[in-house]
């Protein structure tokens, strides 16, 4: 069996929020909001290992993305602001490229 795509998840995503692929007809489809149809994903990912651990939601816009080819973490106990303070716990989470809301030019 091949390895799933990402095309394959975004529309897995797409369709646990209630959005069905062209041509798709379906009564009673889910409609999940995107942070909840994420959930699903995640577990799949984590608990099962049915889907390959490499998707991610981003924080800021909630774009789904292969976190292993593109994107950010922060992560509180590694980053550091300019001042020595720690980031912030509402800026930790994965971000999708040109939505990352911290400049880190000067980590």
């Amino acid at each position: 069996m091949s390895e799933i795509t990402e095309e394959q998840i975004v529309d897995f995503f797409e369709f646990l929020q209630g959005n069905l692929p062209d041509g798709m007809i379906m009564a009673n489809r889910p409609k999940l909001p995107q942070r909840k149809a994420f959930k699903v994903i995640w577990y799949l990912q984590e608990h099962l290992s049915i889907l390959p651990d490499k998707y991610e939601q981003c924080k800021h816009c909630g774009y789904l993305f292969n976190s292993n080819a593109t994107g950010v973490f922060i992560d509180s106990e590694c980053a550091k602001m300019p001042d020595g303070k720690k980031i912030l716990n509402k800026y930790v989470g994965h971000y999708h490229d040109g939505c990352c809301p911290i400049d880190f030019r000067w980590i």
